[in-house]
Protein backbone atom coordinates (compact mmCIF):
# COMPACT_ATOMS: atom_id res chain seq x y z
CA UNK A 1 0.00 0.00 0.00
CA UNK A 2 3.08 2.09 0.88
CA UNK A 3 4.37 1.82 -2.71
CA UNK A 4 1.09 2.50 -4.41
CA UNK A 5 0.45 6.04 -2.46
CA UNK A 6 4.36 6.72 -3.43
CA UNK A 7 3.48 6.14 -7.05
CA UNK A 8 0.80 7.87 -7.14
CA UNK A 9 1.99 11.23 -5.16
CA UNK A 10 5.06 10.55 -7.91
CA UNK A 11 2.69 11.06 -10.72
CA UNK A 12 0.86 13.74 -9.89
CA UNK A 13 3.36 15.55 -8.91
CA UNK A 14 5.00 14.68 -12.67
CA UNK A 15 1.86 15.28 -14.18
CA UNK A 16 1.03 18.70 -12.38
CA UNK A 17 4.45 20.23 -13.43
CA UNK A 18 4.69 23.41 -15.44
CA UNK A 19 6.63 24.22 -18.69
CA UNK A 20 6.67 26.64 -21.51
CA UNK A 21 5.88 25.79 -24.99
CA UNK A 22 5.41 26.93 -28.35
CA UNK A 23 1.74 26.11 -28.74
CA UNK A 24 -1.46 26.32 -27.57
CA UNK A 25 -2.73 23.22 -25.40
CA UNK A 26 -6.01 22.40 -25.04
CA UNK A 27 -7.32 22.58 -21.57
CA UNK A 28 -8.96 18.64 -21.92
CA UNK A 29 -9.31 16.11 -24.37
CA UNK A 30 -12.25 13.88 -24.31
CA UNK A 31 -12.14 9.87 -25.16
CA UNK A 32 -15.07 7.57 -25.81
CA UNK A 33 -14.96 4.30 -26.56
CA UNK A 34 -16.52 0.67 -26.43
CA UNK A 35 -15.61 -2.70 -27.34
CA UNK A 36 -15.59 -6.25 -26.46
CA UNK A 37 -14.96 -7.02 -22.73
CA UNK A 38 -12.72 -10.19 -23.34
CA UNK A 39 -12.34 -12.13 -19.66
CA UNK A 40 -8.76 -13.78 -19.81
CA UNK A 41 -7.99 -13.99 -15.77
CA UNK A 42 -7.83 -15.13 -13.15
CA UNK A 43 -8.92 -18.84 -14.18
CA UNK A 44 -11.99 -18.72 -11.35
CA UNK A 45 -13.25 -15.99 -13.12
CA UNK A 46 -12.86 -16.25 -17.25
CA UNK A 47 -13.12 -19.92 -16.89
CA UNK A 48 -17.05 -19.54 -16.46
CA UNK A 49 -17.70 -15.97 -18.27
CA UNK A 50 -18.40 -15.22 -21.83
CA UNK A 51 -16.84 -11.93 -23.73
CA UNK A 52 -19.12 -9.10 -23.20
CA UNK A 53 -19.27 -5.23 -23.68
CA UNK A 54 -17.52 -2.48 -22.39
CA UNK A 55 -18.01 0.92 -22.51
CA UNK A 56 -15.87 3.91 -21.53
CA UNK A 57 -15.06 7.67 -20.86
CA UNK A 58 -11.94 9.82 -20.33
CA UNK A 59 -10.55 13.20 -20.11
CA UNK A 60 -7.24 13.71 -21.13
CA UNK A 61 -5.37 17.02 -19.71
CA UNK A 62 -2.48 17.91 -21.41
CA UNK A 63 0.70 18.93 -19.13
CA UNK A 64 2.64 19.32 -22.31
CA UNK A 65 2.67 18.35 -26.22
CA UNK A 66 3.51 14.93 -25.30
CA UNK A 67 2.22 14.61 -21.63
CA UNK A 68 -1.47 14.11 -20.42
CA UNK A 69 -3.02 13.34 -16.91
CA UNK A 70 -6.01 11.05 -17.19
CA UNK A 71 -9.05 10.53 -15.76
CA UNK A 72 -11.24 7.78 -16.73
CA UNK A 73 -14.50 5.66 -16.02
CA UNK A 74 -15.38 2.53 -17.68
CA UNK A 75 -18.16 -0.03 -17.40
CA UNK A 76 -18.01 -3.50 -18.34
CA UNK A 77 -20.90 -6.32 -18.29
CA UNK A 78 -19.67 -10.24 -18.24
CA UNK A 79 -22.43 -13.09 -18.62
CA UNK A 80 -22.16 -16.38 -17.52
CA UNK A 81 -20.75 -19.31 -19.97
CA UNK A 82 -23.04 -21.83 -19.88
CA UNK A 83 -21.35 -24.28 -21.55
CA UNK A 84 -18.56 -23.65 -19.51
CA UNK A 85 -20.73 -24.27 -16.42
CA UNK A 86 -22.41 -27.15 -17.80
CA UNK A 87 -19.10 -28.94 -18.37
CA UNK A 88 -17.62 -28.48 -15.29
CA UNK A 89 -20.37 -29.10 -13.00
CA UNK A 90 -21.56 -32.05 -15.26
CA UNK A 91 -25.45 -30.79 -15.68
CA UNK A 92 -26.86 -30.90 -18.92
CA UNK A 93 -26.98 -27.22 -21.01
CA UNK A 94 -30.62 -27.07 -20.50
CA UNK A 95 -30.36 -27.59 -16.73
CA UNK A 96 -27.81 -24.52 -16.80
CA UNK A 97 -29.62 -21.78 -19.48
CA UNK A 98 -31.17 -20.26 -16.65
CA UNK A 99 -28.85 -19.58 -14.04
CA UNK A 100 -27.67 -16.03 -13.08
CA UNK A 101 -23.89 -15.21 -13.16
CA UNK A 102 -23.74 -11.84 -14.64
CA UNK A 103 -20.82 -9.68 -13.51
CA UNK A 104 -20.86 -5.84 -13.89
CA UNK A 105 -17.86 -3.28 -13.00
CA UNK A 106 -17.25 0.06 -12.57
CA UNK A 107 -13.01 0.99 -13.21
CA UNK A 108 -12.10 4.23 -12.34
CA UNK A 109 -8.46 5.30 -13.31
CA UNK A 110 -5.74 8.20 -12.93
CA UNK A 111 -2.92 7.91 -14.69
CA UNK A 112 -0.68 9.30 -17.25
CA UNK A 113 -0.49 8.88 -20.94
CA UNK A 114 2.89 10.06 -23.01
CA UNK A 115 3.12 10.17 -27.14
CA UNK A 116 6.13 10.19 -28.97
CA UNK A 117 7.35 13.18 -30.58
CA UNK A 118 6.73 11.67 -34.32
CA UNK A 119 4.39 9.51 -36.38
CA UNK A 120 5.62 6.41 -36.34
CA UNK A 121 3.32 5.22 -39.79
CA UNK A 122 1.96 8.30 -41.50
CA UNK A 123 0.12 10.54 -39.11
CA UNK A 124 -0.41 7.82 -36.61
CA UNK A 125 1.56 8.80 -33.32
CA UNK A 126 2.22 6.00 -30.75
CA UNK A 127 1.44 6.52 -26.90
CA UNK A 128 2.08 4.63 -23.81
CA UNK A 129 -0.25 5.04 -20.67
CA UNK A 130 -0.09 3.63 -17.01
CA UNK A 131 -2.83 4.11 -14.58
CA UNK A 132 -4.08 3.48 -11.03
CA UNK A 133 -7.46 1.41 -11.44
CA UNK A 134 -10.00 1.20 -8.91
CA UNK A 135 -12.48 -0.90 -9.47
CA UNK A 136 -15.73 -2.02 -8.43
CA UNK A 137 -17.86 -5.38 -9.00
CA UNK A 138 -21.06 -6.47 -8.63
CA UNK A 139 -22.78 -9.87 -9.82
CA UNK A 140 -23.26 -13.16 -8.76
CA UNK A 141 -21.01 -16.03 -9.24
CA UNK A 142 -22.21 -19.44 -11.42
CA UNK A 143 -23.01 -22.10 -9.25
CA UNK A 144 -21.23 -25.57 -10.20
CA UNK A 145 -23.27 -27.77 -7.96
CA UNK A 146 -26.96 -26.07 -8.00
CA UNK A 147 -28.57 -29.64 -7.55
CA UNK A 148 -27.07 -29.84 -4.40
CA UNK A 149 -29.78 -29.84 -1.62
CA UNK A 150 -27.82 -27.29 0.79
CA UNK A 151 -27.53 -24.75 -2.57
CA UNK A 152 -28.86 -21.17 -1.30
CA UNK A 153 -28.95 -18.66 -4.25
CA UNK A 154 -27.60 -16.23 -1.82
CA UNK A 155 -24.37 -17.70 -1.71
CA UNK A 156 -24.11 -16.42 -5.41
CA UNK A 157 -23.73 -13.06 -4.40
CA UNK A 158 -20.57 -11.24 -5.65
CA UNK A 159 -19.61 -7.50 -4.42
CA UNK A 160 -16.09 -6.62 -4.46
CA UNK A 161 -14.28 -3.31 -4.67
CA UNK A 162 -10.29 -3.56 -5.10
CA UNK A 163 -7.15 -1.64 -6.53
CA UNK A 164 -4.88 -1.92 -9.31
CA UNK A 165 -2.69 -1.22 -12.41
CA UNK A 166 -3.50 -0.64 -15.90
CA UNK A 167 -0.62 -0.45 -18.35
CA UNK A 168 -1.11 0.17 -22.16
CA UNK A 169 -0.31 1.27 -25.55
CA UNK A 170 -1.32 2.07 -28.78
CA UNK A 171 -1.34 4.08 -32.28
CA UNK A 172 -3.11 7.97 -32.54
Amino acid sequence: MRIVTILAVGLFLLASGSGTGHCQLPTHILYLHAGASLPLAPAGFSDYRSPGFQTGIGVGFPKSDRLQMLIGLDHSRNPVDEGAVAEKSGLSRSDVVDIPGTVSWWTVTLGLRANSHRPLIGSAVPYVHGSLAFVHMRGSTPPLLTQSPTFDPAEMALKQTTAGGVIGAGLE
